[in-house]
């Protein structure tokens, strides 16, 4: 997998250059994370799918800080595809990321061909503990946030070199991170949503869990719903191939609907 960094934005990208039969897809990561939390999504879809997974500022790699909000978060998505130039991207976010994903497809819904929603909600609310753990042993909460987010048909060890790659060691990052997913609320703009859009959830997810998605396929006109089977909030790393199935073959039946849409006079 080849690594590409352009400042003020960091990217893995699986081929380059990018080949224009192919549909591309944009990866966001949660909270406390960076762009290697999906390198079995890069591995897995890149013969099929242009993929680029993005590190939000506030990370080492980044000489920007950590956006305070999600609004600001999707701002500098939207700057850095503006920067890249790719018409009609796919965009795929877990958790943070897919509250970022609500957000750009709920202010501009015609710029992507689709979103990719993971364990993540309309509405997202964190446990006060959570900024008090953060503050006083970053380390511990770490431990104790991945016992929380894998499911327990998920033995540790599988996970764990993609964690420990992806996660972050700014206390103060994790914390700005935490606390703009606790102030994101976009309830009552669902509805803005004209894109394609597929939910992802998981069976053993404690963090997110599937009412999270069912509320967003009840609001979200026209979106797919699928439940991955024995995986917790860290799903697309838990179990990989179910997640990597799922959104390759929304990408196709996107691509496919695209094809067959009459052209507009």
């Amino acid at each position: 997998m080849q690594t590409i960094q352009k400042t003020p934005f960091v990217w893995f990208q699986g081929n380059a250059p990018f080949d224009p039969e192919k549909p591309t897809l944009l990866f966001i990561h949660g909270a406390g994370l960076d762009g290697r939390f999906w390198q079995r999504q890069m591995e897995g879809l890149t013969s099929s799918v242009n993929c680029l997974a993005i590190t939000l500022p506030g990370r080492k790699t980044s000489q920007l800080p950590a956006c305070t909000t999600v609004a600001e978060q999707a701002s500098h998505i939207t700057a850095f595809l503006d920067e890249i130039k790719i018409e009609k991207p796919f965009i795929c976010g877990i958790s943070m990321g897919g509250a970022i994903v609500l957000t750009l497809l709920t202010d501009n819904s015609t710029r992507f061909s689709g979103g990719i929603i993971i364990n993540s909600g309309a509405r997202l609310r964190v446990n006060p503990m959570i900024f008090e753990m953060v503050e006083k042993d970053c380390n511990h909460f770490k431990n104790l946030q991945t016992q929380l987010s894998i499911s327990p048909s998920t033995p540790a060890d599988t996970v764990k070199p993609i964690l420990d790659a992806a996660s972050i060691d700014r206390p103060e990052t994790i914390l700005k991170d935490f606390r703009a997913c606790d102030d994101f609320d976009i309830m009552d703009r669902l509805h803005q949503i004209t894109a394609p859009v597929l939910i992802l959830t998981a069976s053993d997810d404690q963090l997110s869990p599937v009412k999270y998605g069912q509320y967003l396929k009840d609001h979200i006109s026209g979106s797919t719903l699928i439940c991955i089977d024995r995986a917790g909030h860290l799903s697309p790393v838990e179990a990989p191939q179910p997640v990597n199935r799922a959104i390759a073959d929304f990408l196709s039946s996107c691509s496919k609907q695209n094809r067959t849409d009459p052209t507009p006079e």
